[in-house]
């Protein structure tokens, strides 16, 4: 099950990811220097990839619905 593996990973310095060996669906969101999202998180289904927009430094990819996006900052949901 997805919920062994933890909350998600975060990856500096990369635009782009693949889902190559995945067995299940994650949730990718691009993020600028800050820390800031980039547009709407986009899902990674198993053996696709995904790039980024180019404003986007960062990205990290959670289980589906485990963050909302809040005002100007993430929110981690506890139904995710």
């Amino acid at each position: 099950m997805p919920e062994a593996y933890g909350a998600g990973l975060f990856f500096p310095k990369c635009r782009s990811l693949h889902g190559c060996f995945m067995r299940f669906d994650l949730e990718v969101w691009f993020l600028d220097a800050a820390g800031q999202p980039v547009g709407e998180p986009q899902l990674l289904k198993p053996w696709r990839v995904v790039v980024g927009p180019r404003q986007a430094v960062h990205c990290m990819e959670v289980l589906p619905g485990l963050v909302m996006r809040g005002e100007g900052e993430f929110v981690w949901s506890a139904e995710g």
